[in-house]
């Protein structure tokens, strides 16, 4: 079955923390205890997916667009990969749509976009130097591009 036509179900085990609002983020499987870092494309994606009823790929494909101004063969191939590696570490997982969800999915799509994405801006500070993370050795690579 096509993806596209699928709702995206975020896994019950992945805990999502943001970092830097908008601009870098934390997944930790609760199941393995790894950690995945996210980029300022892939926050606003998880966020997306987060806050819709029924999030499809098209629909975070095209909130992609509106937010950072691409084309959208470039969103649909970036959403791709980002769900594509969410779902090789067990982040999410596919189910189909029921009649609710399309029902819900085209409401949110005329309501209106998301507004459009402004870059955060660094606030440096002079107290804190260096942070440094214990209890965990495995990091993965980023997941989402941009």
């Amino acid at each position: 079955m096509n993806k596209d036509r699928q709702k995206v179900v975020i896994s019950e085990q992945a805990s999502f923390t943001e970092l830097l609002e908008n601009q870098e983020g934390v997944i930790l499987n609760l199941e393995n205890l790894y950690y995945y870092t996210l980029n300022s494309s892939a926050v606003f994606l998880w966020k997306t997916l987060r806050s819709q009823a029924a999030p499809t790929a098209k629909t975070l494909s095209q909130h992609l667009v509106s937010a950072f101004s691409i084309s959208p063969a470039q969103a649909e191939a970036d959403t791709q990969a980002f769900l594509s590696e969410l779902s090789e570490y067990s982040l999410i997982s596919y189910s189909p749509l029921s009649a609710q969800d399309k029902l819900s999915d085209v409401a949110q799509a005329s309501v209106g976009t998301l507004p459009a994405y402004e870059a955060p801006q660094f606030k440096l500070s002079s107290s804190l130097l260096q942070v440094t993370l214990s209890g965990s050795s495995t990091i993965s690579p980023a997941i989402g591009g941009s």
